[in-house]
Formats: C-alpha cells, structure tokens, sequence
C-alpha cells in the first residue's frame, strides 16, 4: 500500500507572510525615496527658473536707453517696478507701486494665494510675480525679486541683489536768470 510522506522543506504561512512584510518595506523606502527626489528636482527646476528670469530682467535694466533709466532714477523715492518686454523689441519701465501706493504691491509670501488681480500682467511671468526695487538712497542698488506658488504647496521667493555701477541721470536744465 501507499504512504504520502509528508515534507518540511516548504515554507510556512508565517514565514511567507514575514517575507512579504519585508518586500513591503523595502518597497515603501524606495517610493518614499524616489518621490522625495522627483519634489526635489521639481523645487530646483522652479528656482532655476526663476534665477533666469531674473537674470534676464537684470540684462534688461542694464540695456536700458537712457531716457527710461532716467524715469527710474530720477527722484528720491523708492521705486518698484518691473521692466516688461511684452509687445515691444525694447524692455519697457512698468512701475508696479503707484508712486507709493500699496495697491499694486506683489503678493506676499505669508498671503494664503499669490494672486492679485490688479497686480500688472506685464510684470508676471507665466506663474512667476516679478519686481524690481530701487532705493535712491542705497547708492544704485536694485533689488530683483521672484515669488510664486510651488506645485508642491507654499510660496517660495528668488532674491538677487544687483548694484548697477555707472547710472548716470541726466540733470534737470538750470533756471534760467
């Protein structure tokens, strides 16, 4: 007659189920890790973006024609602008202040949204709100500045500081006697 011979060497049920706990795991650290890296270089991309915008805001206000560059730095007030080259071969001066006034300052980065709709078009560039900040009394300092709302939640800023060396502002014609 026929004996089944029952063997030991398969797994158990437990040892299975502790095997697949530990594929679990390691499987959950490389999508953690792999999604930390994929926000990281989201993260750069944008402030990569935001440096070349800025960059070239920075080349726009140094090839200025010396009529602009004199709306700008003429006076003693603090200016923030933006130069925009939207419709024209030629950066244009896009004062973002109104002269003083608060109702065309960029968003800030503690307000719950980064969207002003009085806030000019020209200065924003796709999700980016630009400005630019000249202080008179700061000896040709400008201040360039960058803010948006990151894909992956919160705002974030791009900050240069630029001194423009050699601006020269025309004088105002002498009364004449």
């Amino acid at each position: 007659h026929l004996r089944v011979r029952y063997s030991q060497a398969g797994d158990t049920i437990v040892e299975v189920l502790i095997a697949i706990a530990v594929l679990s795991l390691i499987l959950t650290g490389a999508f953690v890790t792999s999604t930390k890296s994929l926000t990281d270089v989201q993260d750069s991309q944008e402030h990569a973006e935001a440096s070349y915008i800025l960059q070239s805001q920075i080349e726009e206000l140094r090839s200025l024609d010396p009529t602009v560059q004199n709306n700008i730095f003429s006076g003693s007030d603090t200016k923030n602008f933006c130069l925009s080259m939207q419709g024209s071969p030629t950066p244009t001066f896009v004062r973002t202040d109104l002269g003083g006034s608060d109702t065309l300052s960029m968003p800030s980065l503690n307000s719950d949204h980064l969207s002003n709709p009085n806030y000019p078009p020209q200065c924003q560039n796709s999700r980016y709100y630009l400005s630019i900040t000249y202080d008179s009394s700061q000896n040709d300092l400008f201040t360039f500045r960058a803010r948006w709302d990151r894909l992956k939640g919160g705002r974030d800023e791009v900050k240069f500081n630029y001194r423009l060396h050699g601006v020269v502002v025309a004088a105002s014609p002498a009364p004449s006697p």
